[in-house]
C-alpha cells in the first residue's frame, strides 16, 4: 500500500517515513502540492498526508485540485499542520478531508489516524463493489466466516486482506464447502492454513459461481480443526523459541 507525504519540512517527512515504513507502507515524497500532482500521475497513492502551509501550492489548493478530478477525487486525505487553529481544522474538514492532525504528533496519533481513514475508505469501496459479506478479522475469525458461508450453502470467493489492505489470498467455496485456496505460491489446504492463521486485517466475500478444480477434499469441520491445531502448535513453538536461547532445525525433506 502506497502513502504520499506532501510537506516541505524534511524532519516531518523523515519522522513519518520511519513510522509508516515499519507498518509496511510504501512511501512517496513530495515537497509541495505542485510536485505532488506531478508524481500522482506516475505513482498513484492509496492515501495522502499533506501539510497545509507550503510554497508553490498549499495544502488547501492541492486538495481542491484533487477533488476536481474524477481520477483522484476519492483518494483518502489527511491534513497535517503545526497551526493549532480550529478555523483551519474546520475548513479542512468542511472541504471533505477525512482527518486533520496537528503537529507535534506521536507515532500512535499517525498510525491510529491512518487506520481510521483506511477503514472508512475500505467500507465505502465495499458499498460500491456490492460485497456480500465483509468484516474485520480481529472481530470474527476466518473459520467463523467459513462456517457462516457453509450454513448458507453459497458459492463464491473469500478474499483475505492485510491491515494495509493488500490481498493475502483467496479461499474458494462451492455450496459452502472450501474447495481450494491460494496464498502467494501456496495452493490448496496449505494456503488455507496460512490464511486461517491471520487475526488482523479483513475479509470480503463475493457470491458467484466457482469453476475451479477441487484441490481440498476435506470437510470444512476437519479443515478448520486442522487449521486450529497448526495455529496452536505454531504459537507454542514461538513461545518456546522466544523464551530461551534456541536453535531451530528444519528437516527440508519433511516440508511439502
Amino acid at each position: 500500500m502506497k502513502i504520499m507525504i506532501v510537506d516541505d519540512d524534511n524532519t516531518t517527512i523523515f519522522f513519518l517515513e520511519r513510522i509508516l515504513y515499519r507498518r509496511g507502507f510504501e512511501i512517496v515524497r513530495a515537497e509541495n502540492g505542485k510536485v505532488a500532482l506531478e508524481r500522482i500521475q506516475l505513482e498513484f497513492p492509496d492515501i495522502i498526508i499533506s501539510d497545509i502551509m507550503m510554497p508553490e501550492l498549499d495544502g488547501f489548493e492541492f486538495y481542491s485540485t484533487l477533488r476536481r478530478s474524477k481520477a483522484t477525487a476519492d483518494i483518502p486525505f489527511i491534513f497535517l499542520s503545526k497551526k493549532d487553529d480550529p478555523s483551519d481544522q474546520l475548513k479542512g474538514l468542511r472541504m471533505g478531508a477525512d482527518e486533520y492532525l496537528v503537529k507535534p504528533f506521536s507515532a500512535g496519533d499517525i498510525l491510529g489516524t491512518v487506520d481510521r481513514v483506511l477503514e472508512k475508505s475500505w467500507k465505502i469501496k465495499e458499498l460500491k463493489e456490492e460485497v456480500d459479506i465483509a468484516g474485520n478479522l480481529a472481530q470474527i475469525g476466518l473459520g467463523e466466516v467459513v462456517q457462516l458461508i457453509e450454513m448458507s450453502e453459497t458459492c463464491g470467493e473469500l478474499i483475505v486482506i492485510s491491515p494495509c489492505r493488500e490481498v493475502l489470498g483467496t479461499v474458494y467455496l462451492k455450496q459452502g464447502r472450501v474447495v481450494d485456496a491460494v496464498s502467494g505460491s501456496l495452493e490448496g489446504a496449505e494456503a488455507f492454513y496460512v490464511l486461517a492463521a491471520n487475526t488482523e486485517g479483513g475479509f470480503k466475500f463475493y457470491t458467484h459461481d466457482v469453476s475451479r478444480e477441487d484441490k481440498i477434499n476435506l470437510q470444512n469441520i476437519n479443515l478448520l480443526m486442522e487449521a486450529t491445531r497448526l495455529s496452536d502448535e505454531s504459537k507454542a513453538l514461538q513461545s518456546q523459541v522466544s523464551s530461551m536461547d534456541a536453535k531451530l532445525t528444519l528437516l527440508t525433506s519433511d516440508i511439502p
